[in-house]
């Protein structure tokens, strides 16, 4: 019998295009509040197939929600409380799901808890948590822990490599718990999370190590070793780059290490040179080093310069800015009516007086005023 190969082709392409169809098509969309067929997070979860969202209405539920399903989404709306979310697949917490995407919640109680071996993919993101955590623990884990707002919480990872960007952690007996390999790998990241008035901000165990950079600290103590560690975290800085770091400097590096009493390294550093970066390095430990600490911004101070102060009419004036800040913008009032935005302008005048130029420099945290004359002649 002889084969038609074009109509293999054909056959297996009309396969293949089912089993897409298929599978988008088995991805559901559960609704949970009390006017919706799921009144209980947890009977969604319950009937939700792999690669289902369930999205729950605003409300309290006092539930501590058990995830039994892999690839999952998870949505509040408005902000639900909840109790808590917990991975209960293996009471030993060997063996876990997968993909999770727990977004927009209020964690009232027991924290998330999306531990097991081998659950990749996870992903904390978007919550309030009040007095409790998130936990990722288990070899081989991965994820993401993700603009999440921590009240007397914070964040807990063991023989994990997680990104943690972008939270907001206080008053917390310790903000960050990394232990043995927790954050390492080229993958990780923590970098751009505020940790303020929290006992710690960061304690380390055993080898936990990893890229630590971008981070606003400002704890009792901002940074503790167990006395089991040891090794050395790969980098407490990145490679200085263009671009608004977490205090609005111009950019990104180390870390703002900060006291509550206001005392701390960056918050008296000096920073001659107005880059937003301490004239010296900021000692953790001698193999614990940032290098490129980061300083508080400060409001702009104003100064130009003149290339003629007098002369006369039409004359022009060059203008050289000779300002001290970061991330300023410029506006030069030229006394004559005229205005510009450019650093540094040039400006004919072509009538005869004595014209007040003025400089003004803001930034975001506030704006400074220079002024000098020039006198025009016939």
């Amino acid at each position: 019998m002889k084969i038609n190969k074009k109509m293999v082709l054909i056959s297996v392409a009309l396969i293949l295009c089912l089993i897409v169809i298929s599978s988008t098509a088995s991805a559901a969309t559960l609704k949970v509040g009390p006017k919706e067929k799921y009144k209980t997070i947890q009977k969604a979860v319950n009937a939700a197939q792999e690669g289902d969202t369930i999205i729950v209405n605003s409300g309290t539920y006092r539930e501590n929600v058990n995830i039994t399903k892999s690839s999952l989404t998870i949505l509040g709306k408005g902000y639900p409380k909840v109790d808590g979310f917990t991975d209960l697949t293996d009471p030993y917490g060997q063996y876990g799901q997968h993909d999770i995407n727990i977004n927009g919640f209020s964690i009232m109680k027991n924290g998330i808890d999306l531990s097991g071996l081998g659950s990749t993919g996870q992903i904390i993101r978007n919550n309030y948590f009040y007095s409790c955590d998130a936990y990722l623990i288990g070899e081989m884990s991965s994820g993401t822990i993700k603009n999440n707002d921590f009240t007397k919480g914070g964040i807990v990872l063991s023989d994990t490599s997680v990104e943690i960007i972008g939270n907001k952690i206080k008053n917390a007996d310790i903000g960050i718990i990394l232990s043995e390999g927790a954050g390492g790998g080229t993958s990780a990241s923590i970098s751009g999370n505020k940790i303020t008035d929290c006992d710690v901000g960061i304690e380390f165990y055993r080898d936990s190590a990893g890229g630590i950079y971008n981070n606003y600290f400002s704890n009792k103590k901002n940074i503790v070793f167990d006395s089991s560690w040891n090794g050395e975290v790969s980098s407490w800085n990145t490679t200085k780059t263009p671009d608004y770091n977490i205090v609005l400097g111009p950019y990104i590096a180390g870390n703002f290490w900060g006291s509550p009493n206001g005392k701390g390294f960056s918050q008296t550093a000096s920073d001659k040179n107005y880059d937003g970066i301490a004239d010296s390095s900021y000692v953790i430990d001698s193999e614990n080093i940032d290098y490129l600490p980061l300083v508080a911004i400060k409001a702009p101070v104003a100064s130009f310069k003149m290339s003629k102060s007098s002369g006369k009419v039409p004359l022009t004036v060059k203008f050289t800015d000779t300002s001290k800040g970061v991330n300023m913008t410029e506006k030069w009032s030229f006394g004559d009516g005229a205005t510009s935005t450019l650093k540094n302008p040039s400006h004919k005048y072509t009538k005869v007086g004595k014209f007040k130029v003025t400089l003004t420099e803001t930034n975001k945290i506030g704006s400074s005023s220079k002024s000098q004359f020039v006198k025009v002649t016939k």
